[in-house]
């Protein structure tokens, strides 16, 4: 959340192309309602009594059905080059919806890679000029989105049908770390 905070500052190198000056980017907004989300989650299953462990190991499941939901949903609207609803970082509302994975690499690099506007403007252009690029980061959100989804699916299955649980709750907590540390070893 360290990164929201240049995002607010009057004349920040980390604002977006267009928009407000004092605007929050697409990522930073996600983050923060995620972070809401988990912690009604775990506010509810663990103020329970005797605690919902179920719900609980859920917490970060959710956030990968969130993050694999909006970059598939981009996936798509960007396949079928449909207008984006709402502004995603730099893409204005109404412009044609970039894959999720570029607004996740804009808003990231530019603002916690302190990288700035110039980043912003220069993936913007390498985004225009290469169809290989667009090709790229349109693969990545198809993997990235579709495959958070399946493991996210795959841990509520796991969740819900486990009968011991402390072999649910472990399951729930650790899946998602080895899906991550693979994807960081052969991608």
């Amino acid at each position: 959340m360290v990164g929201g905070n240049t995002l607010l500052v009057f004349e920040s190198s980390d604002q977006l192309l267009t928009g407000s000056s004092h605007q929050m980017d697409y990522f930073q907004w996600n983050l923060t309602i995620g972070f809401a989300i988990v912690t009604a989650v775990l506010a509810e299953s663990t103020g329970e009594n005797p605690p919902n462990v179920r719900r609980a190991s859920m917490a970060s499941t959710v956030v990968l059905y969130l993050a694999g939901g909006q970059i598939l949903l981009t996936a798509i609207m960007s396949a079928m080059c449909l207008p984006c609803p709402i502004m995603l970082s730099s893409s204005p509302a109404g412009s044609t919806t970039r894959p999720g994975v570029y607004v996740l690499v804009e808003d990231v690099c530019s603002v916690d890679g302190n990288c700035g506007q110039e980043f912003r403007k220069a993936i913007q252009n390498r985004y225009e000029a290469s169809s290989e690029f667009r090709r790229m980061i349109a693969q990545l959100s198809w993997f990235g989105g579709g495959g958070s989804l399946l493991v996210a699916i795959g841990l509520t299955v796991i969740v819900e049908v486990a009968w011991d649980l402390n072999v649910m709750y472990a399951l729930g907590k650790i899946l998602h770390c080895c899906l991550a540390i693979t994807l960081n070893r052969f991608c």
